[in-house]
């Protein structure tokens, strides 16, 4: 908003084809990102360069064209934030069934997931807990204990057995692990 009052501002005190000059270049770098992202046909269609400039030079104040860019901008920055969420999810997604696909490894830790998601450890702490609203240490212990249980309902296994099996090389610690989850 404040770089868009800046951009007015400035061509406010210019004459008209200086100001329909800029308001077409911006449009035009505005309508680029907007083909990047990931939008519905019908925003695509909205804001295409000639519907929107047309739309743009049919207002009759530089208020209003100021209006309908400031929306312009705030679909650009909702498209955005959309495409980062589903890119967020589907990262976390993947995580996950690697998480589930490797459980039963008891070298399993944050540093070995993030490097596999080619993120940092902290970094995926953070999307991961947004997405899941846990974190992925939780959501490994969570995981094994659900294989645990169903090892111990469906299987002659020891206790100990079951311990190595979803990951824990101290069966002792599995049981403490199993017993407070």
């Amino acid at each position: 908003g404040e770089k868009l009052d800046e951009f007015f501002s400035r061509i406010s005190v210019a004459n008209t084809d200086y100001i329909n000059m800029s308001l077409s270049q911006l449009v035009i770098s505005l309508n680029r990102m907007l083909k990047q992202l990931s939008v519905s046909r019908q925003i695509e269609r909205e804001y295409q360069y000639r519907t929107f400039s047309a739309n743009l030079h049919a207002c009759d104040c530089l208020e209003q064209k100021k209006d309908l860019l400031r929306q312009f901008c705030e679909k650009i920055i909702l498209a955005r934030s959309c495409e980062m969420q589903n890119k967020k999810n589907d990262l976390i997604e993947r995580t996950c069934e690697y998480i589930r696909s490797n459980y039963a490894n008891p070298m399993l830790e944050v540093e070995n997931i993030a490097e596999y998601a080619e993120l940092s450890s902290s970094y995926l702490r953070t999307i991961f807990k947004d997405v899941t609203g846990r974190a992925p240490n939780e959501y490994i212990t969570e995981y094994r204990m659900q294989k645990a249980r169903e090892l111990l309902g469906t299987t002659d296994y020891t206790t100990k057995e079951i311990a190595a099996a979803v990951g824990y090389l101290n069966h002792r610690y599995f049981y403490s692990v199993f017993k407070a989850k």
